[in-house]
């Protein structure tokens, strides 16, 4: 391994191309965030819709579950009614 002689010039040299660089940087970060920033800003939106178009879904399978059941309880009633009078007719009947 050949090694070489760092003079000043040669140091001076690098920090200026080092100094020039990082300015490049600085220069092209902004732009940078600004594009993740809008790209985040798309995906969160398409999040945002995607949760809402699921939370309606989700809301009308439970509208229709809970129609489902009061349905269901109202037949419930209805039988359990069908069946009091029944038993009171029987009971009019025995004593009658």
């Amino acid at each position: 391994m050949e090694r070489t002689v760092w003079t000043d010039e040669r140091i001076d040299d690098a920090f200026t191309q080092l100094r020039e660089e990082i300015r490049d940087m600085r220069a092209e970060m902004p732009a940078g965030f600004a594009d993740i920033r809008t790209e985040l800003r798309g995906e969160v939106g398409d999040v945002r819709t995607e949760f809402r178009g699921d939370v309606g879904g989700l809301r009308s399978e439970l509208h229709e579950g809970i129609g489902g059941l009061r349905r269901d309880l109202a037949q419930l009633r209805i039988f359990m009614l069908a069946g009091l009078v029944t038993i009171l007719a029987a009971v009019i009947g025995l004593h009658g």
